[in-house]
């Protein structure tokens, strides 16, 4: 393992991992101009998944700018080997894709003509020019193929190499048998409770004691990564215990937050709204409002299935009759309505002025 002291004191940008795709962030953003990268790998560069993968170079893909992306991923790799002397293991050996029904034969026709408007070559193949090309493939199943003479494989590891010296000419620092125990995850999940506060106001209080657990986990495994007399599986132990609760943490409060589409309505009349203020929901039953004004709201000539933001649920219900003869003489009270039916609750007597509104509720004031 490389002491901590060979490594940069600080760096702009760091990448974990020095698979194929590491190593490919830190060649663009060198290449762009930004050379404080430092890429960490914890053993080899391409010993995780990338070694292993097939590497197929498909160039033909379901939209333009998918297939623009993997044209430039294949000049690229013709690329590489001027500019950094190692080879990618890039050759364009041709790709047949096989239909073995009428329906795919005609999937397969759009395919071609897609390539065509694309600007690449392809050609349809009879079942035995198929053969021909692919000699060890067996053809009497099948209906017709299309062959793209373009398509290719790369070898990873060498694309890997090739990658990481272009990104080390061009500036970037790469450190191999370099381990990360921090507390990425944990931070992350930091990261996510300030997001969620500024952007929605609030951060799901189940969600809480997992961030506590995630982070002092964390802490822990830093700590035991410096101190020399604590066994190295400690560590290891308290960086997995971390992930794993900060990760508990993510899914908890993903799945609690609410939508955010009430949130501009609110913060506009949350204003003027108090605490003694009653608030009603005519027709509807919106759950992202609960959580943002931190109330519960009284249904009022709603029928369905309801969903609560928070698990607020509302605490009664009012029929359309005591709801008007409540509403009308209060004077401090909030109903939010959809605005399909507002005009015909005037008709009933709702009386009131709208102080606000979105495409999906208005809200009338009594105040």
């Amino acid at each position: 393992m490389i002491e901590p002291a060979a490594l940069p004191s600080r760096a702009r940008v760091v990448i974990i991992g020095g698979g194929v795709i590491g190593t490919s962030v830190a060649y663009h953003l060198a290449e762009r101009g930004c050379t404080d990268v430092l890429l960490l790998e914890q053993g080899q560069l391409s010993c995780g998944t990338t070694w292993h993968v097939a590497c197929l170079v498909g160039l033909l893909r379901a939209t333009e700018s998918g297939t623009r992306l993997v044209q430039y991923s294949t000049d690229l790799y013709a690329r590489l080997e001027e500019e950094t002397g190692l080879s990618a293991g890039f050759r364009r050996c041709g790709g047949l894709i096989v239909a073995r029904t009428p329906e795919r034969l005609t999937q397969l026709r759009r395919t071609a003509a897609a390539a065509e408007a694309f600007g690449l070559q392809a050609e349809m193949l009879s079942p035995g020019q198929a053969g021909e090309r692919y000699p060890v493939m067996a053809t009497g199943d099948l209906a017709g193929a299309i062959w793209l003479p373009d398509d290719g494989q790369a070898n990873p590891a060498d694309l890997t190499y090739a990658l990481a010296k272009g990104a080390r000419n061009r500036g970037a620092t790469i450190r191999e048998r370099t381990r990360v125990t921090g507390v990425l995850m944990p931070f992350l999940a930091v990261g996510f409770v300030i997001y969620t506060l500024r952007r929605y106001g609030f951060f799901p209080p189940t969600a809480v004691h997992w961030l506590i657990a995630a982070f002092s986990a964390g802490v822990y495994g830093v700590w035991a990564t410096w101190k020399r007399d604590v066994p190295a599986a400690a560590a290891v132990w308290a960086t997995a215990a971390s992930a794993i609760l900060a990760w508990q943490c993510l899914l908890s409060a993903y799945t609690e937050l609410p939508e955010r589409s009430s949130y501009k309505l609110v913060t506009t009349i949350k204003p003027l709204i108090g605490p003694q203020t009653e608030l009603f929901s005519i027709g509807q039953y919106r759950e992202t409002l609960s959580p943002y004004l931190r109330r519960t709201l009284t249904l009022v000539d709603f029928q369905g299935e309801l969903e609560f933001g928070l698990s607020e649920e509302p605490s009664r219900a009012l029929t359309t009759e005591a709801f008007l003869a409540h509403w009308n003489a209060s004077t401090n009270a909030v109903a939010f309505i959809a605005p399909g039916i507002l005009d015909t609750w005037r008709t009933r007597g709702l009386q009131g002025r709208v102080i606000g509104g979105d495409n999906q509720t208005l809200v009338v004031s009594r105040l």
